[in-house]
């Protein structure tokens, strides 16, 4: 590690490592700071960016404009998006693919998620192989020093202006690393239960699917160097996970029980045993995430029925995990009940709707249930239109009620920046040399709610945000 450098990016995620590599291209000298002794993060787990007008979209005949992508974005946040940064990135994405093909990134092919447009470019291999086998090895090969089980204790300022970083490595001395600009890639902090608490109203739990090592470090650290909050309260929410608090909950993101009670459309209640909501929402996991949070407790209601049906296909919604299309989910059955014979506090089982209405409190579920056979006898769902083909009779028993909580994949802001990625004070003005990058600054491209209709969106904006900081940083140098 030297004593000075042209840039330090904070974090080797996806976000940082991109930085990395465009900064080394600019002839710039690298330090990447990991506080974790591994990198990548929860960009280990991406499965692909977005892009418009790409090289891949034009061979798959998959024609999207620029500006319809840009007003769906705009309604969906309710005009809180800034409308030229989100313009720039979408006008940008389809370079941004091409860059990582150059250096060496294969796609598999464009898919999209629900009813939504077909941006979502699948990396051959996740996010990991993307970091730890090409962008990273590429940033330290022109010269970047990438440093891990490094924490960073402040950014330190001469007159209003980034100098540099105090760094502590382990039991070592403390040190100051001399830097003109500061990128902070940190991935929010989804992970600190306490910021949780303090920036969102949910009263149901946030389960994180992630890396576990997002916890606000890189937003404190700006915030301590006077940078405004913005968007702090936005979570890119997955729709529902099994309620299971003693596991981490990526264990189950593509477990067939999860599957079949979070994402297929079944009879979803709240701790009164009533229905809140179109289940079919399911398809959409941001709107999803958003109704079950609009809940104290949630608990989808299936019978040994339902699951033969499941199990066996064809399911009402086949799912994309982008190595293939799942229309069944074959030992299904079996899995709930050896749920329930280990005693899974997220499950319970009944002969009768009234018996699993007693052992949950669930006041009103027995009417619920009555009424909800009466709309699949009719073919209708008169209460709140779910469509026909997730409609399933609760008529005979085993009964099961799974408790669902709300997945997150991520937090999504936290700092507001400027359309360099500059990060802005509380007055709105840019702290000369400071940068915010990937999760820390992605507030700027939502509302409240993360666009799950235009899939890819957050991965891309680290590789947009990751090439535009450094653009910045060469330009002033």
């Amino acid at each position: 590690m030297q004593k000075k450098y042209d840039v330090i990016i904070v974090g080797a995620g996806l976000s940082g490592s991109v930085a990395a590599v465009a900064a080394v291209q600019k002839g710039l000298s690298v330090l990447v700071v990991e506080k974790y002794d591994s990198v990548g993060g929860s960009g280990n787990y991406v499965e692909g960016i977005f892009a418009v007008n790409s090289y891949l979209q034009k061979q798959q005949h998959i024609s999207l404009s620029v500006q319809t992508v840009l007003n769906e974005e705009l309604a969906y946040s309710h005009y809180l998006a800034d409308s030229m940064i989100l313009k720039n990135y979408i006008q940008t994405s389809a370079d941004n693919v091409d860059w990582l093909k150059s250096l060496g990134v294969t796609y598999l092919k464009v898919l999209e998620q629900a009813d939504g447009f077909q941006t979502w470019h699948l990396f051959d291999g996740l996010g990991k192989q993307v970091i730890q086998t090409i962008l990273l090895p590429l940033a330290q090969q022109k010269g970047a020093d990438v440093v891990t089980g490094v924490t960073v204790d402040y950014v330190r300022l001469t007159k209003g202006v980034v100098t540099g970083l105090h760094l502590q490595e382990g039991h070592q001395p403390p040190r100051m690393v001399t830097a003109s600009a500061v990128i902070v890639a940190s991935g929010g902090y989804l992970n600190n239960q306490w910021m949780v608490e303090q920036h969102t109203l949910y009263k149901m739990p946030i389960l994180p699917i992630n890396s576990g090592h997002n916890t606000g470090d890189g937003l404190q650290l700006a915030y301590d160097a006077g940078a405004q909050k913005s968007k702090s309260g936005t979570i890119m929410l997955c729709g529902g996970t099994l309620k299971d608090l003693a596991q981490p909950a990526y264990k189950y993101r593509d477990d067939s029980v999860c599957i079949a009670a979070a994402k297929q459309g079944m009879l979803w209640v709240n701790e009164r045993g009533e229905r809140f909501v179109d289940e079919s929402i399911a398809s959409n996991l941001s709107l999803a995430g958003n109704a079950l949070v609009s809940q104290n407790r949630v608990f989808s209601i299936l019978n040994q029925e339902t699951l033969a049906h499941l199990e066996t296909g064809p399911l009402p919604r086949p799912m994309n995990f982008g190595t293939g299309t799942v229309t069944s989910l074959p030992g299904l059955t079996n899995e709930v009940v050896k749920m329930g014979t280990d005693k899974q506090p997220f499950i319970k089982t009944a002969d009768s709707v009234t018996e699993l209405a007693e052992l949950l409190g669930l006041s009103h579920l027995t009417e619920t249930v009555k009424r909800y056979n009466q709309l699949c006898e009719s073919h209708g769902d008169l209460d709140l239109g779910k469509p026909d083909e997730y409609l399933f009779n609760l008529e005979e028993g085993p009964f099961y009620a799974i408790e669902l909580a709300a997945g997150a994949f991520c937090t999504v802001g936290g700092l507001k920046v400027d359309r360099q990625n500059t990060v802005l004070d509380e007055q709105g003005q840019p702290i000369a040399g400071l940068y915010a990058v990937g999760n820390d600054a992605a507030g700027s491209l939502v509302g409240d709610t993360y666009g799950f209709n235009v899939p890819g969106t957050e991965a891309g904006y680290a590789v947009y945000s990751g090439r535009n900081a450094v653009d910045c940083v060469a330009n002033l140098k």
